[in-house]
């Protein structure tokens, strides 16, 4: 089967790796771009290789498209380039990704004819018998490589609408910003120009066209997190969390794996500021949402959490100010309702598996 890795990068163009060829090519970092590369593979089926936490847009149009999705987690490529010894570049990583594919086991098959045996518990004997599975009923991935399946799909989708939404108010709180500062300038100036009304009522406008485009978004995110079971049977009853709220919480952290809470809050960036690097920024910030949230809506539980450890922390440390406290007791409950949603989410995602 063609291989291709593919390294993303935010701003920067794709770098993509072809084992048929053993060449990388580089394309733009735009829809239009894939799109077009993906007509150009015609009828072919390919495994496309990506690594876990972005390029969601291009894992999803490639698996729409009928093609095979493997992720792999970007630690296990940069260790993997380190021990090489390896300069850091798009280009080596692109190779690097197919290189640590055929390493971690791509080349690993059972014929038809083939039975594997896998260890099971075996409560007759209380001991462990083997389970005999012919390759019809099993898949062999590489070590460290996962199959994109239409869950990953959903939340992708999920993921691709959230950071959008808040990508989009965070430029709308700058350009509200700008067009105070814009306003006020010409006002000290005692300037009263119609250009500069009309500028000002442009500026403005556009505003407004972002705020409904964020309604819209919203709406739309309000349907995509009804399909999550950890909506309907948690989520949803906690009042003062909405659908962006939901949404960020299924779409970052769903879908992955944590090795323990330490690496969840770790991955969350609820760790000591000295300590917390390479943490996601979206989980970070949907955290705080919700504090803010509960703390607004005096939501059962979690306000009352919320009191007691401002209450605690002020107690403990009486040359705090208020401040300080607040910040600690939100980051108290930020990281408990973390733990607990993540306990829910693999709840039931295993009730559904």
């Amino acid at each position: 089967m063609r291989i291709l890795s593919v390294d993303w990068a935010t701003k920067k163009a794709l770098k993509i790796y072809d084992s048929q060829t053993s060449k990388v090519r580089t394309i733009q970092n735009s829809i239009d771009a894939f799109k077009k590369f993906l007509v150009g593979l015609k009828e072919e089926k390919v495994r496309m290789l990506f690594e876990f936490g972005g390029g969601d847009t291009f894992k999803i149009m490639a698996f729409r498209a009928g093609h095979e999705v493997l992720q792999v987690p970007g630690k296990k490529i940069n260790d993997f380039r380190e021990s090489l010894g390896k300069e850091k570049s798009d280009e080596v990583d692109a190779k690097l990704i197919y290189d640590y594919y055929i390493q971690a086991g791509a080349k690993r098959s059972v014929t038809k004819s083939s039975i594997i045996s896998l260890p099971r518990p075996d409560a007759n004997n209380g001991g462990s018998a083997t389970l005999n599975v012919t390759n019809s009923s099993i898949r062999l991935l590489p070590s460290s490589f996962s199959l994109f399946t239409e869950a990953d799909a959903v939340i992708s989708e999920v993921k691709i609408l959230f950071r959008e939404h808040e990508d989009l108010k965070k430029d709308m709180v700058r350009e509200k910003l700008r067009v105070i500062a814009f306003k006020l300038k010409f006002e000290i100036a005692q300037v009263a120009d119609d250009r500069i009304k009309k500028i000002t009522f442009d500026k403005e406008a556009a505003i407004i066209s972002k705020e409904r485009e964020l309604e819209q978004i919203k709406k739309v995110l309000d349907k995509k997190v009804r399909q999550f079971d950890v909506w309907k049977n948690y989520l949803e009853k906690i009042k003062g969390v909405g659908p962006v709220i939901a949404a960020g919480l299924i779409s970052e952290l769903g879908g992955r794996s944590f090795e323990s809470d330490e690496n969840l809050k770790h991955y969350a960036g609820m760790i000591p500021r000295n300590q917390s690097t390479n943490y996601n920024r979206y989980v970070k910030m949907i955290l705080f949402q919700f504090a803010e949230a509960i703390i607004k809506k005096r939501t059962a539980k979690w306000r009352d959490m919320y009191d007691s450890m401002k209450e605690f922390y002020r107690s403990k440390h009486e040359d705090w100010r208020s401040g300080k406290v607040n910040a600690y007791a939100m980051k108290f409950i930020e990281t408990k309702f973390l733990l607990e949603f993540w306990r829910e989410w693999n709840k039931y995602e295993e009730e559904r598996a």
